[in-house]
């Protein structure tokens, strides 16, 4: 483990639109993953990895993760909470912490989910006096082209980032960590609007780094990642992570789980409660939510505190039960 990076900064003022009707209740970093919140597996792996001072960047939404989190105290951390107030892209909602960053310091994308290695690996090249670390993975063509593509010299070094490519160049794909020296920021206010989308993109920061001759490197330390940006995003990600942990299912114990309900590769958040005696099979109930007396048995559903949503039939695509587009599940409650 290196000591050169000591700081963390976790990204958490997006707005989870297309996570909607869930992200009206819940900030999209505070969605859990196995009871748990996406953010807090980032912090702790922070933590894991030495780094125990970080910044959080919230935008309005942001007093809940506040009081969610505290100042990390109980997870032997130490937060500090900046405002974004007009999010207009990863590289711009970096640029806040500019003031805070005393030295090197590892980013996280707050609604990234990341099954991850130790990270050490990706700190030592800042020791080393690179630029950065740009933390891959190998995935397929679909998974690159939602995310950005990562070329590397013979040496090894990062050479060119590619967002969101339409024909991919290779299986190398970003995934949402970095590590960076202070040059980055120098990066930033170099970096124009994007075309793309308007925004002030982290990969044409990147990609000006690199212009700029330093050093960056690529560190392989997950095993999967999932960015959570719809329903089935974050329904597959605690289905998968449930089986990981050989679970067929998963109840916080505050929970209250009618006697008669069936629990198949489910997972039931705290002070939920379920007075169905129906089966759940590969079901999400959040914290808070509460679920009565659906007409049949629930499969691939998610039960907010005032959403249900539904796998529809007709072309695998997910919708918000009680829009009209959809074919099945319940209703939305008040």
């Amino acid at each position: 483990m290196t000591k050169a990076v000591q700081q963390g900064v976790i990204l958490a003022a997006g707005r989870g639109s297309r996570l909607q009707p869930f992200t009206a209740t819940y900030p999209k970093v505070l969605l859990p993953i196995c009871n748990k919140p996406i953010m807090q597996y980032q912090i702790e792996a922070m933590r894991d990895a030495g780094i125990s001072d970080i910044a959080v960047v919230i935008s309005a939404a942001g007093q809940l993760i506040r009081d969610h989190f505290g100042d990390g105290r109980r997870l032997g951390v130490r937060l500090s909470f900046i405002d974004d107030p007009d999010p207009r892209g990863i590289a711009s909602s970096l640029a806040r912490v500019e003031g805070w960053v005393r030295g090197p310091f590892a980013v996280f994308l707050g609604d990234i989910f990341l099954a991850l290695d130790d990270i050490s690996a990706a700190l030592e090249p800042l020791a080393a006096g690179a630029a950065g670390t740009l933390v891959v993975r190998r995935d397929t063509p679909e998974a690159v082209r939602r995310n950005f593509a990562v070329l590397l010299s013979d040496a090894g070094q990062v050479e060119r980032v590619i967002e969101k490519p339409a024909d991919p160049p290779t299986d190398l794909k970003g995934c949402g960590v970095y590590v960076f020296d202070r040059a980055i920021f120098e990066a930033i206010r170099a970096t124009p609007r994007s075309a793309l989308r308007n925004e002030y993109e982290i990969t044409d920061a990147v990609q000006i780094l690199i212009s700029m001759g330093r050093p960056l490197f690529s560190a392989e330390v997950v095993r999967w990642d999932v960015n959570v940006t719809f329903p089935a995003d974050l329904l597959d990600c605690n289905l998968r992570l449930l089986r990981e942990q050989r679970l067929e299912h998963l109840v916080e114990p505050n929970a209250r789980v009618n006697t008669g309900a069936r629990l198949r590769y489910s997972i039931v958040g705290s002070h939920a409660e379920i007075t169905a005696a129906i089966l759940f099979e590969e079901c999400l109930v959040l914290p808070g939510a509460r679920v009565a007396q659906p007409e049949q048995d629930a499969r691939r559903m998610i039960f907010g505190r005032h959403a249900t949503w539904s796998m529809a039939s007709a072309g695998g695509i997910a919708r918000a039960v009680g829009d009209p587009g959809a074919s099945s599940g319940g209703q939305e409650r008040p």
